[in-house]
Order: structure tokens, then C-alpha cells, then sequence
């Protein structure tokens, strides 16, 4: 299994200007990192009779 977190509030942003990393935040544009590990928990905690082949985590507002 392999998570990649895309647009996550992490050390990554640590260099981010404070109101720019707030306003990404409230526009839905960063996900919070216990929104992707409770997404990953939910795949582990399915029954074995459940295959989860993929699932792709994103922010609301993400721009592909």
C-alpha cells in the first residue's frame, strides 16, 4: 500500500507565510494529516472480505 498525501499540512509547508497556510486551510485547499491517516485506518479496518483497490484522498477544493 502506498499513501501519497498530496496537499497536506506538514513540515513540508513550514516555510509557508502563516496567512497564506490559514487561508489554503479554510478555503479547503490543504487537508490536516489526521484527515489521511483516519482515511488510511478506515481502509485497514475493513472486514477481509473487502478489497479496497484504491483510494485517492484530496482536498475539497483540489485542482487537478
Amino acid at each position: 500500500m502506498a499513501v501519497g498525501g498530496g496537499q497536506v499540512v506538514s513540515a513540508l509547508l513550514a516555510d509557508w507565510p502563516q496567512e497564506n497556510l490559514r487561508k489554503a486551510k479554510e478555503n479547503g485547499a490543504l487537508l490536516d494529516p489526521e484527515e489521511v491517516s483516519d482515511a488510511v485506518i478506515y481502509m485497514l479496518s475493513c472486514p477481509r472480505t473487502v478489497t479496497i483497490r484504491d483510494m485517492i484522498v484530496l482536498p475539497t477544493n483540489f485542482d487537478i
